[in-house]
């Protein structure tokens, strides 16, 4: 809606055990070829750098992991409604509660990789937070290969799997060419990534999106720990 207009935002419980929520807006629509993509990965009608195309690509895996459809109605100059369906659950859903090791995490620096800006500035002060004295990001798998020098490793790599040029595990493949034992978390939104046979791997961690400060503090604290014990074997011997 370029130029301004009415969101509108309906629930409603359908026949089936089903609930139902739909967004409508009243802008300039999309024609049927775009309408055809709009949930494919990579797939923008914006400029180079104005988007990745991953927002309904991640929404559609979100929804269809928890078992619910989705479907996309729209015209050029009458808008789009989009209408994603869940099945009905009999009670509220108690949230899991995680308990591990909090702050402060012991891990000197790590490195977050994502295309997206917002995720970056987001996730750097979600890891400051948990207690990381230097996060350094790249947007891209090309950036993280020349950031990753020897002497000047992260404790962990935080990579990301849709991310436009090299793809997170062809980034992890060549990382570990070059650096087998560097520890990396493995995040993504697309919904069997935990089930990723190439992730199943020593020093290697999976971590679904959206995740939780709770649940990327478990994981990396884990992390911590192994570098730590690593970090006193290896420490050479002193002379007598």
């Amino acid at each position: 809606m370029p130029n301004g207009g009415v969101l509108t935002f309906r629930t409603s419980v359908l026949e089936g055990n089903q609930v139902e929520v739909a967004v409508e807006d009243n802008g300039i629509g999309m024609t049927p070829e775009v309408l055809a993509h709009v949930t494919e990965p990579f797939f923008t009608t914006k400029e180079t750098g104005k988007g990745t195309g991953l927002g309904l690509s991640a929404t559609y895996g979100v929804v269809k992991v928890h078992g619910g459809t989705i479907d996309i109605t729209s015209q050029p100059g009458q808008g789009t409604t989009v209408k994603i369906r869940f099945p009905r659950v009999p009670a509220p859903v108690q949230a899991e509660t995680i308990h591990e090791p909090s702050l402060p995490l012991k891990l000197r620096k790590v490195l977050f990789v994502d295309d997206e800006e917002d995720v970056r500035f987001l996730m750097t002060r979600m890891l400051k937070k948990a207690g990381v004295r230097e996060v350094e990001t790249a947007a891209s798998g090309e950036e993280a290969l020349k950031k990753l020098l020897p002497g000047e490793l992260p404790d962990v790599l935080i990579l990301d799997q849709n991310m436009p040029g090299i793809a997170g595990v062809k980034v992890m493949a060549r990382v570990r060419d070059r650096y087998p034992d560097l520890p990396i978390l493995f995040s993504s939104g697309q919904p069997d990534i935990e089930s990723w046979d190439c992730l199943k791997q020593p020093n290697v961690a999976v971590i679904s999106k959206p995740f939780t400060m709770d649940e990327i503090q478990a994981k990396l604290a884990k992390f911590a720990e192994e570098w730590s014990g690593r970090a006193k074997v290896e420490k050479p011997p002193q002379d007598h």
